[in-house]
């Protein structure tokens, strides 16, 4: 079976975002709903050290995906990117004392990077920043 291509999978992320909206106003909530729950998920990894249960909960919750280790696996959180954004192009090192995992995801000339205690935690802190500029722009 062929694969979707990136646009139609970025259509799928589009499509989840105007879903939690419409849900919001169901239940007679804010359309903010959705970036106010991008926020907090924002907030917990920067105060992430390491995996974290919950986080992955949030996360697989957030965007409707099956559970998985997002904050403990470099190849999972790559591929998160790679699901949410696959116009981004993400690229993943180190500081410049060579101690700290560092991640940025680009787009043309914007740019989202992260520095954090594990290669999973700055590639989700640096994606979920792509992720709320992304939603701002649509």
């Amino acid at each position: 079976m062929r694969e979707p291509s990136k646009d139609a999978r970025f259509c799928v992320v589009l499509r989840h975002i105007e879903e939690n909206a419409m849900a919001a106003v169901q239940r007679d909530q804010p359309q903010t709903h959705y970036s106010t729950d991008l926020g907090r998920l924002a907030e917990a990894l920067e105060t992430a050290s390491g995996a974290d249960k919950q986080i992955d909960a949030t996360i697989a919750d957030l965007f409707g995906l099956d559970p998985a280790e997002f904050t403990s696996s470099a190849e999972v959180s790559r591929r998160l990117g790679a699901q949410l954004l696959p116009r981004w192009e993400l690229r993943v090192g180190y500081d410049v004392c060579g101690i700290f995992p560092t991640a940025t995801v680009s787009l043309g000339d914007r740019r989202h990077s992260a520095v954090a205690p594990t290669v999973p935690l700055a590639v989700l802190r640096a994606l979920i920043s792509a992720v709320i500029d992304e939603s701002s722009f649509e």
